[in-house]
Parts: C-alpha cells; structure tokens; sequence
C-alpha cells in the first residue's frame, strides 16, 4: 500500500543516514477504503494527489511546532496494507506500525528552496489561527502563499540534492 509520510528537513536527514523511519509507529496519509468510500466521483491518481498534499499540510504542522527548514517534506513509501491502520482527524489520515526502511521508500517530495519564504509565511498564518485550545487549523486556514506551489518529485537516490 502506498502511504504518504509527512517529515521535515530533519526527519529526511535521519532517514538518509539511518536507512529507515524508526521506531514505529509512524503516522501518514494514504488512500484508504474509507476515502475511497468519501469520494466515488474521482479517480485514484486523485485520490493518490490529495493524500500526498494531506501529508504535505501535516509536515507544515509539523514545521511550525518544530521550527525546523521552512520546506514541506513528504516521503512516499510502500507498506505492506497489515501494518496500515487508519487513525482519527482525517480520511486519510493512516498510523504504520512498522519501522519503515528506505528501501520500502519510493521518492521524496519538497518545496524548492526559493519556497521557503512563502512556507514561512504558511507557518506563521497556521500559528496565528491555531485555536485557544492549541490544535491545529484546516488546511484552509493555512495561508494563500502555498495555493500554486507544487511539491517537486525527487528519487530516494537525490535525497542528498534535497538536503542542501
């Protein structure tokens, strides 16, 4: 099963120098029956796109309690289905309770880095209206500076090009 792990610029170093995602159990974002059940009127290369873009909001969230690089990282991965179980708070929203390894992963996707000032400016605007209650807002409520900024495909063998 392809699943969508949403990281930072650490998280992508660990995982380059260690050859796996450790310990386990990890979170991520995939297609799953339940979202498939949500959405009878697209198609799976769809479904596969917003999944993929699910995880890149997560890994913004991620950033902003991190305070890491100012780049959306999404790692995606193939995962056998047994160790994929859904979690609360999205359609998407899957936990892996395996260690995953490099190998299993299939191509990393970034921000540039001329994107940093608008991921900052994400950051700040999800900051500002995170809720008294500390969770986190909608995707919506991220910022407009990230509407047209694509995640770019890099195979797991340019991840050293992705770092820099």
């Amino acid at each position: 099963m392809r699943i969508y792990l949403p990281m930072t610029m650490q998280g992508l170093r660990g995982l380059h120098q260690d050859a796996r995602l450790a310990p386990a159990p990890r979170v991520g974002h995939a297609v799953t029956d339940g979202y498939r059940d949500l959405t009878p009127d697209i198609d799976e290369e769809e479904r596969e796109y917003l999944a993929l873009m699910a995880a890149g909001v997560e890994s913004l969230q991620m950033i902003a309690t991190s305070g890491d690089t100012p780049r959306r990282i999404v790692v995606s991965a193939d995962v056998d289905a047994a160790h994929v179980h859904p979690r609360a708070g999205s359609p998407t929203a899957v936990e892996v309770s395996t260690e995953i390894t490099l190998r299993q992963c299939s191509s990393v996707h970034s921000d540039e880095s001329d994107a940093e000032p608008d991921v900052s400016a994400a950051v700040i605007a999800m900051r500002s209206s995170s809720s008294v209650d500390g969770s986190a807002p909608a995707a919506t409520d991220v910022s407009d500076s990230l509407i047209d900024r694509e995640l770019l495909w890099f195979a797991t063998q340019e991840i050293p090009e992705v770092l820099t």
